[in-house]
């Protein structure tokens, strides 16, 4: 897939992410479980975006991450407006430095657009653990 960046993307998309598509799903599984019953395999590699991890009142652990029905506590994520991604598809935080690097994160429900300027696609996830990957 490609695309340009703009120069408020560029400064704002700071994140590089992996996106993987979901090829096996177990239907027994709830949209935002762990996710171990999904086979993926790698859609997108190197995205550009922005992950906005939001903090959960009720609890002095790791953020947004205990409260899975409170839509507070689900995570944030943002990508450019021409970007393929689905709820149910995993994503891995990737970029260097970040705390973050390494986690897994299950998107979960539809996209949100925000076209005016920002030119950019909104999707809510949660953390999760690494899915099994298909091996081809």
């Amino acid at each position: 897939m490609t695309y340009s960046l703009s120069p408020r993307q560029q400064t704002v998309f700071h994140g590089r992410f992996n996106l993987y598509r979901p090829v096996r799903a177990n239907s027994a599984a709830s949209s935002l479980g762990a996710g171990a019953a999904d086979q993926v395999e790698l859609a997108y590699s190197n995205v550009r975006g922005r992950h906005e991890p939001r903090k959960e009142g009720s609890s002095p652990g790791p953020i947004g991450r205990q409260d899975i029905d409170i839509l507070d506590t689900i995570d944030l994520f943002r990508l450019h407006v021409d970007q393929e991604i689905e709820s149910g598809w995993y994503v891995e935080n990737i970029t260097p430095g970040d705390p973050l690097f390494g986690e897994f994160y299950k998107t979960a429900g539809g996209t949100m657009t925000r076209i005016f300027r920002a030119k950019e696609l909104q999707i809510l996830m949660k953390k999760t653990t690494r899915p099994p990957m298909v091996i081809s």
